[in-house]
């Protein structure tokens, strides 16, 4: 029977609209910051970032707030797929089915360099940056309290952390719009993967179910040894269905037949 993919949430493209929202956002930063540093017109703007009064400040946090947050949702986007980008080509448990989502950007960008994954590696480390840009934009303005070269220190690192995020943001939707294309012709994942039942989804016709049986009840450390000790591969294959097939984990094709 001919595969029929389940039809994706509208809300897919989500992510790739934040990206865009989120290039746009730090692209505009360097140009404000560089914008406010080069030019003495008298204007309002020039006005209100001379007036050193806490409402510059509080403007530039926001500033860093808000690109912290963005930078934090990016980070778990990748952190959601990434497993299963690795099922694209059989790896054996402990890379793969044996893995959790790390909890936060610091466990991220430890797991994520091992693996040579270069653009999971280059999204944790601007996402652990930006959680400093409220401290780093909050010093951006001038202070009569702050020396000039400490004020260009501040402006100078804030413009290259910034042209940093601009390429990673760059590298993200290059693999948005080519990357993913390719990993969708060999893989189709029409269910999200942030909850328990969309990860039930690719596990529910697996024969894994059956030869794992009762081995969830162990310890995890027990479990865990079990399982790699099996010595067996997974991948993402087109699994059988009732009523067809469909996309889901199971052994690799040379291991199934054990």
């Amino acid at each position: 029977m001919p595969f029929r993919p389940t039809v994706r949430d509208p809300k897919i493209r989500k992510p790739i609209v934040m990206r865009v929202i989120t290039l746009i956002f730090v692209v505009g930063l360097p140009v404000l910051i560089l914008y406010y540093e080069n030019t003495i017109l008298d204007t309002l703007f020039e006005r209100f970032m001379d007036s050193q009064s806490f409402g510059v400040r509080l403007l530039f946090t926001s500033f860093g707030t808000a690109l912290s947050g963005l930078w934090s949702y990016h980070f778990s986007q990748t952190a959601e797929f990434q497993i299963y980008d690795r099922l694209v080509t059989p790896k054996p448990a402990r890379e793969s089915t044996l893995l959790s989502p790390p909890s936060n950007i610091f466990i991220g960008l430890w797991r994520f360099s091992p693996t040579r994954d270069i653009l999971a590696s280059n999204i944790a480390l601007a996402a652990l940056v930006a959680k400093f840009t409220p401290i780093l934009f909050s010093n951006i303005p001038f202070r009569n309290t702050v020396t000039w070269k400490m004020h260009e220190a501040y402006m100078w690192m804030a413009v290259a952390v910034l042209s940093y995020m601009v390429i990673v943001l760059v590298g993200l939707l290059g693999w948005t719009s080519f990357g993913e294309r390719w990993r969708r012709r060999k893989v189709h994942l029409p269910v999200k993967v942030d909850t328990i039942l969309g990860c039930m989804h690719y596990l529910v016709e697996s024969r894994m179910v059956q030869v794992l049986e009762g081995v969830s009840m162990s310890a995890r450390k027990g479990r865990d040894r079990l399982v790699s000790e099996m010595g067996r591969l997974y991948v993402l294959v087109e699994v059988e269905k009732g009523d067809g097939r469909r996309m889901g984990v199971d052994y690799a094709a040379e291991e199934a037949r054990r």
